[in-house]
């Protein structure tokens, strides 16, 4: 039954990350406790399901922040300006 409120807290986060636009911090951790309902939903206890919270909500933003620095190393294009 613990895992209904990993879900009802993963929609809550993913409504959050709707309705914060350009923050993009809220969308990771929605997916993280996604991962934790299905862990408690197969069995891992809630302890198990805090671990794969805790291990997704950080492997997930570290993700985010990798492909940020990545992106901000790539100079966007200013249109045909830039094509010169």
């Amino acid at each position: 039954m613990g895992w209904v409120l990993w879900v009802v807290f993963a929609v809550a986060l993913a409504v959050g990350e709707i309705l914060t636009p350009g923050l993009f911090f809220l969308g990771p951790v929605a997916l993280a406790a996604g991962a934790a309902a299905v862990a408690d939903l197969l069995g891992a206890g809630t302890v198990g399901a805090f671990v794969v919270f805790i291990v997704c909500s950080i492997a997930s933003l570290a993700f985010r922040a990798r492909s940020r620095v990545a992106m901000s190393a790539c100079p966007r294009s200013r249109g045909p300006a830039r094509m010169r």
